[in-house]
């Protein structure tokens, strides 16, 4: 992170510009530079980009010195740095298809070895039961977001390079010393 500051004789026109190899893609000349030991809340803050990671095609998180804002395709969400403690990436494995799938799986092969079911539609449970199964074991990766009175949990497709820096950075400007 760099900072360069542009002095003029008029003291209005001073400005304060931010550089950084990670996070290009933002104006530089809007970054204004607060010297705080807390955040005001009386003060009214310029919500300046510190950090910005593209994830599942196309989504995006933004960390900025007030929030991180998270756009998905759906829907978008603001979280106050304020309120959160850490952010992760955690490997799960997904529950509901795993329980559901070995109980499907188990019991259409006791109804097939018994002859309570046809055995076409036992198989074809079995085979689906099995899928299931493996989907819950194959599991996925979350972005755990903890915060004071609870977390926020969102998928994640692939674990990547880019994914990996911005939850360090971000973990880094949360828990840095003023």
């Amino acid at each position: 992170m760099n900072y360069e500051y542009h002095y003029t004789k008029n003291k209005e026109e001073q400005k304060c510009s931010y550089t950084s190899e990670i996070s290009s893609g933002y104006p530089t000349d809007d970054f204004v530079a607060y010297s705080y030991s807390y955040r005001y809340k009386w003060v009214k803050m310029i919500d300046n980009p510190i950090e910005r990671c593209v994830f599942n095609e196309g989504d995006e998180m933004r960390l900025t010195n007030l929030s991180l804002q998270i756009e998905q395709k759906h829907h978008s969400r603001e979280i106050d740095l304020d309120y959160i403690k850490q952010v992760t990436l955690q490997f799960r494995r997904i529950m509901f298809p795993l329980i559901f799938g070995g109980l499907l799986s188990a019991f259409s092969l006791i109804g097939l070895l018994t002859g309570v079911m046809k055995s076409a539609l036992a198989l074809s449970l079995v085979l689906g039961g099995i899928m299931l199964f493996y989907y819950g074991y194959k599991g996925s990766y979350q972005l755990m977001i903890e915060l004071q009175g609870g977390q926020v949990a969102l998928f994640i497709d692939e674990k990547t390079p880019e994914l990996k820096k911005f939850i360090a950075r971000t973990n880094y400007y949360l828990h840095r010393k003023f």
